[in-house]
């Protein structure tokens, strides 16, 4: 009739035929995804997403009163206490990175936001 259907398992990567009652492994693995993506989820529902000059910048709260602010297409990052220092630190780091491409003659990365009016 055909090949067996396999799938492969996350971690061990050995086919785990199709249809096969899953083993107390394979729960196991399943149920420690399932918690991992569960903690992703809560760290990441705390981020707070920014436009900066057409790039995107990621802030996330760590501990208390600290955050740490990113313009991943820039390699640009930040650590600061308070909101508004964090933000006012990564406009002058981004700041710095496009100075220095401009002075060594190297363009920009794409922004990765790009806005047109419609008129």
């Amino acid at each position: 009739m055909g090949a067996k259907a396999e799938r492969v398992t996350h971690r061990t990567m050995e086919p785990v035929a199709v249809g096969e009652a899953p083993t107390a492994d394979l729960r196991q693995q399943v149920g420690a995804l399932e918690a991992e993506v569960e903690r992703l989820e809560d760290e990441l529902a705390d981020q707070e997403v920014y436009l900066l000059d057409g790039y995107v910048a990621i802030v996330t709260p760590v501990g208390d009163h600290s955050y740490i602010a990113s313009c991943p297409t820039l390699h640009a990052s930040v650590q600061e206490d308070g909101l508004d220092a964090t933000l006012v630190s990564l406009r002058e780091a981004v700041a710095v990175v496009k100075d220095a491409h401009e002075a060594s003659g190297r363009s920009l990365p794409p922004q990765d936001v790009v806005a047109r009016c419609l008129d």
